[in-house]
């Protein structure tokens, strides 16, 4: 029978009142009342509303959340949906269609386009079936195949002769590598042949007489994008020819000389033709204590030996001076270090290179278009950095331009995105030279805000400058280098495995640090350190430090760049970019050891790993850098031999101030899979050690891990 509402309600309050009494007759009224109480209660329970369910919110995610990719690669993306039982997603492409986007297959699997012209980015999208408004996007980086030879550019050999040619080629992470041809139009008598074909390397050997023309073309083409390929040209060459070239070349030296009792600095920028004979002509602008000159004449002579080392004289009005030279197998370019000590009001050391000059870039026009530059200079009291960039219009004006300036004076100061203006002036057609002016809007402090330059073309790549105003205590003497900037810029711009290298002041001395940093393409990098400090004190070395840090980049290449290397010691850089992973460096702070800095470098792509001793096979040529921050009188210019197992020579000239030596070194070396190598040479003397990284099997770079007046932290860089 059914109970109404009201009855039951009353029964319960009844209930209630007989609860109340309990406590009076507990014996007699429980056995009444107990079971109305819970009576009321379920009945009570059964007729309250019933509780809403939570309503399911579906949403989607997908891992990982961001990728790059060469051309064919993959990448299998998952999605996960939740909220909903159905946890299916269709898989499609936002903002782009046809081939260029790649293909998503239905379970998520990604591959990007066989053919990838330049870099770009595709957004792929997963949409829930359950629920369509719902859906999570994934950006997925194409990445360009770069093809790079070693050696590159043009390479010198005699008839029936060998070369080694290796290639990297960035991204191939399957190592697909490439295919090998010469050209043009080859038969084995005028062009030679390929033996120890591989996909990364192969042996060249030269027809038995030179050819008529006498070069050779070889080529390498990706397999995985055959679109993409680079090439180096052969010259074949009778024996007994200089080693250098017929033609013209622009070089930049930085020394150091003794004006009236006075160590100080001296900039030299210039131009020489050869006659590939063993003779030389030229010009050359100096900034010295004692003044500018500008447009110096000089002649000369120079002899190269079959190890590519020689010497090299020069004589202007002033006297004679005498250097020591590498010279590359090609003959294009070389490395050079003043060996003779002259005494008072003379420059008494210093480094300088040298490279070949391409006469079609001989005017503004070819000049057109956006660099990157980096210059160290220094007033009466203050040593000063600078990185920048600019666009050159084709009459040589500069627009969009800013630079970044560090003055050490005590402490360093910085001063971060000053406006850069100014110009070039019409080069000549013979020499290249020409000169520029540079504006920097608001002033530096303690510096000029305008400076006026002499500039030497190498290419359209490629310019050095050095700036002709006399020094005083706010006007510096800079010099340095303008590149090229190829490509656009974002983020993803540095994504690879990367080799850096920083020479540079503090107020205690000089400092050299080279060492890896690996960006992930989206903000954050991990990486190692190695630095020698202050010369002569232990606590300055740090090495095989790992590190962590962040960057950012900008549409123009300027690249802000933090590492945490230890909870005292910090760094901060400026970048600017000229290419893929490779850039001009300046540190703009350092806490470690409370030191103030002004220090300048600059980074390149690392070759693909893992690296063994067998890396580092051959002979390297190996210099002391173009001080771009450091005031050493230490300079080193000759060989560096590695066995491909654990053994190393050295044959080093070496000037420190106005002494002279030649040293045979040997000793053994080690590399690991990252590219970190150590040489510990024991004979003559057990007093010289060096860290290094491989940049490619080509090239490396490294610094002095102990500090003695022959062994000062400079940078060493070694070529083949």
């Amino acid at each position: 029978m059914a109970v109404s509402s009201d009855a039951v309600r009353l029964s319960c309050k009844l209930a209630s009142f007989l609860g109340s009494l309990i406590r009076f007759a507990p014996f007699v009224l429980s056995a009444i009342i107990l079971p109305l109480i819970f009576g009321c209660s379920e009945a009570s329970s059964s007729n309250q509303v019933p509780p809403v369910p939570p309503v399911s919110v579906v949403s989607v995610s997908i891992a990982p959340d961001s990728v790059s990719l060469g051309a064919g690669e993959t990448s299998q993306f998952t999605a996960t949906v939740t909220g909903t039982s159905n946890t299916a997603v269709t898989w499609s492409f936002s903002g782009c269609t046809g081939p260029t986007c790649g293909a998503i297959s239905s379970t998520g699997l990604y591959t990007a386009p066989s053919s990838i012209p330049t870099e770009a980015a595709v957004t792929v999208v997963a949409t829930s079936q359950a629920d369509p408004t719902k859906s999570d996007t994934v950006a997925v980086q194409h990445m360009p195949i770069a093809i790079s030879i070693a050696p590159a550019g043009s390479v010198m050999v005699l008839p029936s002769g060998t070369l080694n040619f290796t290639v990297a080629v960035q991204p191939d992470i399957t190592n697909a590598g490439v295919t090998w041809a010469l050209g043009p139009m080859c038969v084995s008598t005028t062009c030679g042949t390929l033996s120890n074909v591989a996909f990364d390397s192969v042996t060249y050997t030269a027809p038995a007489a030179v050819p008529d023309p006498p070069t050779v073309t070889l080529t390498a083409t990706s397999i995985k994008d055959n679109s993409k390929s680079a090439e180096v040209t052969i010259i074949i060459t009778s024996p007994g020819t200089s080693g250098l070239l017929e033609g013209d070349y622009a070089f930049l030296f930085a020394g150091r000389e003794d004006h009236d009792n006075t160590v100080t600095l001296a900039d030299v920028v210039g131009h020489f033709h050869t006659d590939s004979s063993g003779n030389i002509t030229g010009v050359e602008d100096v900034n010295a204590a004692s003044g500018v000159s500008d447009l110096m004449a000089f002649t000369g002579m120079y002899s190269i030996n079959t190890d590519r080392r020689g010497s090299l004289t020069i004589t202007t009005a002033e006297g004679t001076a005498t250097y020591r030279m590498t010279v590359d197998p090609s003959g294009n370019k070389g490395r050079l270090i003043k060996f003779d000590g002259l005494p008072t009001n003379a420059v008494i050391s210093g480094t300088g290179y040298f490279e070949r000059q391409d006469k079609a870039a001989f005017s503004l026009s070819t000049l057109s278009g956006p660099y990157a530059v980096e210059m160290f200079g220094w007033t009466d009291t203050n040593d000063v950095g600078a990185v920048g960039r600019f666009t050159a219009s084709a009459s040589g004006m500069f627009s969009e331009g800013r630079m970044d300036v560090t003055v050490l004076s005590g402490v360093p100061k910085s001063f971060t995105e000053l406006t850069l203006t100014g110009g070039f002036g019409s080069p000549e057609s013979s020499t290249g030279r020409g000169t520029a002016v540079v504006t920097l809007t608001p002033a530096p402090e303690e510096t000029t805000g305008t400076f006026n330059f002499a500039y030497y073309i190498v290419s359209d790549e490629r310019i050095l400058l050095m700036e002709i105003d006399p020094r005083s205590s706010t006007t510096p003497v800079l010099s340095g280098q303008i590149r090229r900037q190829n490509g656009s810029f974002s983020i993803a711009t540095l994504n690879a495995p990367t080799i850096f290298s920083l020479e540079g002041e503090t107020w205690l001395g000089s400092t050299a640090t080279v060492g890896r940093f690996v960006p992930d393409g989206f903000g954050s990098m991990t990486g190692t350190i190695d630095q020698n400090g202050e010369a002569f004190t232990v606590e300055s070395l740090t090495l095989n430090q790992d590190f962590l840090g962040s960057y950012s980049v900008d549409w123009d290449g300027r690249s802000t760049i933090s590492l945490q290397v230890s909870p005292t010691n910090t760094y901060s850089a400026i970048a600017y970019l000229f290419g893929q992973n490779e850039g001009f460096l300046m540190k703009t702070s350092e806490t470690d050891f409370g030191r103030g800095e002004v220090a300048l470098g600059s980074f390149k792509q690392q070759a693909p790993g893992p690296f063994t001793v067998a890396s580092t096979a051959g002979s390297f040529r190996t210099n002391t850098t173009v001080p771009r921050a450091n005031q050493s009188g230490k300079n080193d210019a000759g060989l560096t031999i590695f066995d491909g197992s654990s053994t190393v020579a050295s044959i080093i000239d070496m000037t420190v101030s106005t002494n002279l030596y030649h040293f045979d070194f040997s000793g053994t070396y080690t590399v690991s899979a990252n590219g970190r190598g150590t040489l510990t040479f024991t004979s003559p003397s057990p007093d010289r050690s060096v860290v290094f990284w491989v940049v490619s099997p080509t090239e490396l770079v490294g610094i002095f891990t102990v500090n003695t007046p022959e062994t000062s932290p400079v940078l060493l860089e070694y070529e083949k």
